[in-house]
């Protein structure tokens, strides 16, 4: 191997070529790792913050028996931590020499050097960002070769021998798909990246021994957080640690408490109680608690600004949520070109999953690392050490076999790491395939949790909320028992129990109205509710001894405090009719409560005299509006007068707040892009990835678009409700990704999701989600190569399609490039007579505007009458995915022409796509089919889902449209509503049926907008940097 190159140089260098060819045989095996971080150890100490994993993996893979290759995918070394130590020290600069590490790193030399000899095999190591200087520094290069007998390249090309030929799998260091890493000139000495310059500037200086705020930085699990580092660090170092100065003024504080308690009014009252000592103490003890509970309230507060505060800056170029995003998009790109695999490291992510037909892994890392996790006692999140050994093992054999192999080994920790967080991320213990390809699971799978970890807290916050709000409000209303109230008197006059009472009323009312807006995250909802739910503690107790709703809203506090992420939503204001609405139920139950409190009271024998229920209805009116009409009991008076008109004066101020508060936020309209720089536009999207009938769809002037990972997702705000039609277009792992990243905002800004018209090969991405799919229809697909009308079966559809033609009608095959001006107006004339004036309707299967010069790709059915009229027409959107196109627009003029007009334009287009050679034409969408067909099973719901279609397929042509497609010999493909939780879905369909421009059941195929002009206003022309 030649190593006469000089750094610097501005090509490949002899021993680092830019891709090296490696040839897997028959019953061999490819072992791929990356990410050691090998460094030296200065007087037996390692120049790195953590403890070295490479003697763990040097004895996992001592286990191996046979041949195979060895592919270590970059940072073998880490050639920066030599600066660690002291920057200021003389030999700060010390370069270390491979010798040294290895010296330090016995067993991984020994497995580097005895490899070649074990398994016959090739050992090839790629540069990585912390060792980059393999590929233009001869020196190390060459010392490297001589211990270990290894090559060099930027990238490994794996050639491995199946039964069906070779499969191609590609190697790298996964170093280009971080901005923070990525080489310009990987061969140049110039060439530093900001990691670079992170590592060897800011980390030598920022975290020079252990005591430093910021040790461990060099070895963050994700990059990224380097300021919620600091800010985690200063809160368990400091703030925490020089907290717990605050326990001696509470010393001082418990020795006077002891003469003063012997002193208060509440005690000298008591004096007739035997237990007068127990209770003095009893109470020192608890105003003692209540000291401490406060100082803890109030270093948890400041902790926790503390960190929020600090943990808000950016020091470096972000990744976003998924650091090997990235490389499973470009896994893709590989797969057209011929790889079935692609492998990398560098995001410390261990992964395997299938892309396409082939799979995407990283192999994670040797390494001890610092990771992010939960703390306990709602404290700021916790830095912990992370162990864990993962790499990747492919076999060569009659197909190829690649699984991920890892494992967490035992470490020394320090013992903040057992005290603080509650759970550390880890392995299992022993060496596990963690996922495999192609026969395998993926890992790691969609964390459903973490998907559904906002949609949980706001249900069971908002059942609760709305739960004791009621019955703070009804015990607002009811007398106390009079047990209870005899002993709140002994240490409280009767005005602040009365006081209480209405406070209470006030609360149960706070908690109603706003329990709503719990349930989609809002973040003022969640401030209120726990300000009124602290109040309504002390109020419950005061008021009567209610010490189960004071228990039942401590629990909910508590709930809410530990959940404070799930409510993080701004919001927009609510509609006026929605709050008005709100407010007329809450006066109701308020006016209904009080009077059945009156004749409950009254019933159980406390009243002077009988009340009838128009006196109690009467006195719960009357005391509302602060007028009392009605003479009540003493005890039911005091309370229920103050309650009720307190509650009124809430509903009113709840009805006037309600228009500056707001709720839920929309999500942007026109084209909301991550990336403007790189993203395609939504009209290059469908040109490239079309693939369902319905994606032409997705360009409907008012709709918005979502695009993203050049995928697009069409959608349109209604009300509370994100609607989506079609699918996401793009590639697959894109597509996939951009749904997910959507999915995370509607359900963080409190949104409820739906897509209309979805494919039933979107189903699992859907379910695995946590999304549920409800079947609406089938669309009906023709293959045209298959139809023809011989034979009996078509021999209605035959004569009507001759006696058409006999009549001397004939069909023209137009774009929208070849349509004159006269004959667009005899279109739009034949549309607007057939609709009556009325507008066009349509959403999910309909392009909303008619032969424009824009829609280059459509066909246009044209049927003109003897005279040369237009008197019907069809226009049909591409349909890349069925090689044929999709029925847009459908119409026929209202005069007298011979039955079948429809259907000799159908057979005529099929015709002429036979000789064009398109293979499908997908036409009407059949609402229910399934179900009138007693496809979709014959249980009690199918059987009453199947009356009640048939009844309203009198007026409403459900049934007759599909016998109408039936006629052409389809295939049918269901559609589904997708919808995100149950409790969505009455809005979810007042959203389609808004979209849909009709309340009746949707023969959603057959309508569209004319021209466009009574759709709501476009806005795709926009562009919103996301």
């Amino acid at each position: 191997m030649n190593f006469s190159s000089s750094p610097g140089q501005l090509q490949p260098t002899p021993w680092c070529p830019p891709k090296l060819e490696l040839v897997i045989n028959p019953r061999q095996r490819l072992v791929v790792l990356s990410d050691l971080y090998l460094t030296e150890c200065r007087d037996g100490t390692p120049v790195q913050p953590f403890e070295s994993l490479g003697r763990h993996i040097a004895l996992a893979l001592s286990d191996w028996q046979g041949d195979g290759h060895l592919v270590i995918a970059g940072n073998l070394f880490d050639l920066t931590a030599g600066r660690d130590l002291n920057p200021d020290s003389p030999d700060g600069d010390f370069e270390p020499t491979v010798a040294q590490i290895l010296s330090s790193n016995v067993e991984v030399a020994d497995l580097l050097k005895g490899f070649k000899e074990i398994h016959a095999g090739e050992i090839v190591v790629i540069p990585g960002a912390r060792d980059s200087r393999i590929a233009w520094d001869a020196t190390l290069a060459k010392e490297l070769h001589e211990i270990t007998g290894c090559s060099f390249a930027l990238e490994v090309e794996a050639a491995i021998s199946t039964a069906s030929g070779m499969e191609r799998v590609l190697i790298r260091s996964g170093r280009e798909f971080d901005d923070r890493s990525r080489p310009k000139d990987p061969y140049s000495l110039g060439d530093t990246p900001w990691l670079a310059h992170q590592l060897q500037e800011l980390v030598p200086r920022l975290s020079p021994k252990p005591s430093s705020t910021l040790w461990g930085m060099s070895r963050l699990e994700d990059p990224e957080e380097l300021s919620k580092l600091a800010a985690s660090q200063i809160v368990f170092k400091k703030v925490i640690r020089y907290g717990s100065f605050g326990l001696i003024p509470l010393a001082a504080a418990l020795l006077l408490r002891i003469p003063l308690a012997l002193s208060l009014p509440g005690v000298s009252r008591l004096r007739h109680l035997r237990i007068l000592g127990q209770i003095k103490f009893e109470l020192i003890g608890a105003t003692t608690l209540i000291d401490i509970f406060i100082l803890l309230a109030v270093v948890l507060f400041v902790t926790r600004r503390v960190y929020s505060s600090l943990a808000q800056s950016d020091l470096a170029p972000t990744q976003g949520r998924d650091k090997n995003l990235k490389a499973r998009l470009e896994t893709e790109r590989l797969g057209t070109v011929g790889y079935i695999g692609f492998v990398c490291g560098h995001s410390l992510q261990p992964e395997i999953t299938a892309v396409g037909d082939g799979f995407y892994a990283n192999t994670g890392a040797v390494l001890t690392s610092l990771g992010r996790t939960k703390a306990r006692l709602g404290l700021p999140d916790y830095f912990c050490q992370v162990a864990k050994v993962t790499w990747l093992e492919v076999d060569a054999g009659p197909t190829i076999h690649a699984r991920l192999v890892g494992f967490s080994p035992e470490i020394r920790r320090p013992p903040s790491d057992r005290i603080f967080p509650i759970s550390i991320p880890s392995l299992p213990r022993d060496a596990t395939t963690l996922g495999s390809f192609p026969n395998g699971a993926d890992y790691p799978d969609i964390d459903q949790k973490e998907l559904i970890r906002l949609i949980r807290p706001r249900r069971i916050a908002h059942v609760a909320t709305l739960g004791l709000g009621l019955i703070d409000l009804v015990s607002a209303l009811t007398p106390p028992l009079r047990s209870r109230l005899r002993t709140v008197l002994e240490f409280l006059p009767s005005t602040v129990t009365t006081f209480a009472d209405a406070i209470t009323a006030l609360i149960g009312v706070v908690l109603l109205g706003l329990s709503y807006g719990i349930s989609k995250g809002q973040r003022r909802a969640w401030i209120v509710v726990t300000a009124a739910i602290s109040v309504g503690v002390i109020s419950n107790i005061a008021k009567g001894g209610d010490f189960e709703e004071s228990i039942g809203l401590a629990l909910l506090l508590l709930y809410l405090l530990m959940h404070r992420d799930s409510f993080a939503q701004k919001g927009n204001y609510q509609r006026i009719p929605m709050r008005a609405l709100r407010t007329v139920l809450l006066l109701g139950l308020t006016f209904a409560i009080g009077a059945t409190s009156i004749l409950i009271y009254d019933a159980i024998g406390h009243g002077l005299r009988s009340i009838s229920v128009s006196g109690a209805l009467l006195a719960s009116e009357s005391r509302m509006v602060g007028a009392p009409s009605v003479t009540l009991p003493n005890l039911l008076n005091q309370f229920i007068s103050p309650g009720l008109f307190t509650a009124t004066i809430a509903i009113g101020v709840y009805l006037v707040a309600g228009l500056f508060l707001p709720y839920v936020s929309e999500i942007s309209g026109g084209v909301l892009r991550r990336d403007t720089k790189t993203e395609s536009t939504k009209e290059e999207i469908v040109e490239l990835y079309s693939r369902g009938t319905l994606d032409y769809f997705a360009l409907r002037d008012d709709k918005d678009h979502y695009i993203a990972h050049n995928s697009l997702i069409a959608y349109a705000n209604y009300g509370q409700t994100c609607l989506i039609s079609p699918d996401p277009i793009g590639p697959d792992t894109g597509s996939r990704e951009a749904l997910l990243e959507l999915v995370r905002t509607l359900r963080s800004e409190g949104k409820s999701l739906a897509v209309l018209g979805a494919d039933e090969r979107w189903l699992p991405t859907y379910r695995s989600i946590g999304l549920h799919a409800y079947y609406i229809g089938d669309e009906a697909i023709v293959d045209v190569n298959g139809l023809s009308l011989e034979g009996k079966k078509h021999k209605g559809l035959r004569q009507a399609v001759n006696r058409v033609r006999k009549y001397g009608y004939t069909v023209e095959f137009h774009s929208p490039s070849t349509v004159t001006d006269e004959l667009k107006e005899q279109v739009i004339e034949v549309m607007t007579r057939s609709r009556r004036g009325d507008v066009e309707r349509g959403f999910s299967m309909t392009l909303g505007r008619v032969m424009q010069s824009q829609d280059h790709d459509l066909l246009e059915t044209i049927c003109l009458s003897p005279e040369g009229k237009v008197v019907g027409f069809c226009q049909w959107v591409p349909a890349p995915g069925i090689d044929g196109y999709s029925l847009d627009l459908m119409r026929r003029d209202t005069g007298e022409h011979p039955n079948g007009l429809i259907d000799f334009m159908i057979v005529e287009t099929i015709e002429y796509m036979k000789q064009s050679g398109k293979s499908a034409l997908s036409l009407n969408f059949a609402t229910m089919r399934g179900v009138l067909a007693g496809e979709r099973g014959d249980g009690v719901s199918q059987k009453l889902e199947r009356m009640v279609l048939k009844r309203l397929s009198d007026s409403m042509q459900i049934e007759s449209l599909w016998r109408f497609n039936a006629k052409f010999d389809p295939r049918w493909a269901p559609r589904y509503l997708v919808y995100d939780k149950l409790e969505d879905l009455p809005s979810v369909l007042m959203a389609v049926g808004k979209a849909e421009s009709f309340w009746e059941l949707p023969v959603l195929g057959r309508f569209l907008n004319s021209d466009g002009s009574t759709q709501r206003k476009s806005s795709s022309d926009e562009s919103v940097e996301a």
